[in-house]
């Protein structure tokens, strides 16, 4: 919105996405505590996202972003599975702390780069060449 002059219309996406966020707050934190919470955000987060979304196509032409935003869901998805996963080790705190940073970075550029998001596999074709232009 920024770049096409629209500043005044970003009021209307964050403004939906701070309701969506109270009332997802007062509903899931009774029952839900933390992770209520959590999930009250990420809900206001893709409903601003949605927003921004409808806002923007009406000023500018959007190429590939749906396709792009379900191999980002599906690599969150995945993603959050593994941090239950590891969250559940009877490990030291720091072990887990460890193996959720370190792995959930994994897991996410992996399932980002197998189900070939663009920018992904840009990133690391390049990474690929400068490797090779190095040690060649």
């Amino acid at each position: 919105m920024l770049a096409t002059g629209h500043e005044n219309l970003m009021v209307i996406p964050v403004s939906i996405g701070a309701v969506a966020n109270i009332i997802g707050n007062a509903i899931l934190i009774p029952h839900y505590s933390e992770y209520g919470a959590a999930f009250a955000s990420v809900f206001s987060e893709i409903i601003v996202m949605a927003v921004y979304i409808t806002l923007s196509s009406n000023h500018f032409k959007l190429v590939g972003v749906f396709e792009s935003i379900w191999k980002t869901v599906v690599s969150c998805t995945v993603m959050g599975v593994y941090l239950l996963s590891i969250a559940r080790l009877n490990f030291n705190g720091w072990i887990v702390a460890v193996l959720q940073i370190v792995g959930a970075v994994a897991v996410y550029g992996l399932l980002l780069l197998i189900l070939k998001e663009d920018i992904v596999s840009k990133y690391f074709r390049k990474g690929i060449e400068t490797v090779r232009k190095r040690y060649s």
